[in-house]
């Protein structure tokens, strides 16, 4: 019975536009009745990894002040856009914080209910964030781009570590004749990949201009030596 009730099946990825921090991917998994969204790419305010929100579906569950939150009842405009006549609504708790996930604390909240996708709305903020499926190559190039940002990071701090460790006989060892490797050396962002074909496109038509100029002189070269030929052996 589980499997047909659309608030118990919301398993995966989702993609919701986070304000001013732009999309985020989170994803959803249970624990019994409890879903539980965390964070796949996050923010300043609440890092990836961090949950962004929980929501309480037990078919008992109640309100501090005893009462069940009731659907949503749409207008018959509303509903005709929707293809509902009413709205669930699910009691839960959304995570908020400070820059640099300081003050981090849960505030009530709520998920809401759609065709096909859902919202959370946070109480205290009014903060209503609508998340719907994400494309798998959306998906691939958000993932690209945040790996790519922690690699940085990392090699950037190992590369610091290397530095502080040495003592001072290792600043008269000779180098080795191996390649170093590049301590800033990351994971290419979508951005880096796009500029790439871009540029490849761009060489490939330089070369196909270059092939062609250089088969034009040589037969325009083949041209004027046949004619210094011919002009050779009629005299």
């Amino acid at each position: 019975a589980r499997s047909y009730i659309p608030r118990l099946n919301l398993d995966g990825m989702w993609i919701g536009e986070f304000g001013e921090h732009g999309s985020e991917l989170i994803n959803v998994t249970y624990s019994g009745d409890t879903l539980i969204a965390a964070k796949i790419t996050g923010d300043k305010h609440v890092p990836r990894r961090q949950v962004s929100f929980t929501v309480n579906l037990s078919p008992n569950i109640f309100l501090e002040n005893s009462t069940i939150l009731t659907p949503i009842e749409l207008s018959e405009t509303a509903a005709s856009i929707w293809g509902m006549e009413s709205l669930s609504r699910y009691p839960g708790k959304g995570q908020i914080a400070a820059k640099g996930f300081k003050d981090n604390r849960f505030v009530d909240g709520q998920l809401i209910m759609f065709d096909g996708y859902f919202s959370f709305l946070w109480n205290p903020t009014k903060q209503n964030i609508f998340f719907t499926r994400p494309s798998q190559d959306l998906i691939l190039g958000m993932m690209r781009d945040v790996l790519s940002e922690e690699d940085e990071v990392d090699n950037m701090r190992k590369h610091l570590t290397r530095c502080f460790d040495k003592d001072i006989s290792e600043a008269f060892v000779l180098p080795k004749n191996e390649k170093a490797l590049d301590p800033f050396k990351r994971i290419q962002r979508q951005s880096d990949l796009s500029a790439a074909l871009e540029e490849k496109e761009t060489k490939n038509v330089d070369e196909d201009l270059s092939t062609h100029m250089r088969k034009w002189m040589t037969y325009i070269d083949q041209v004027i030596n046949e004619k210094k030929g011919n002009n050779s052996s009629s005299k």
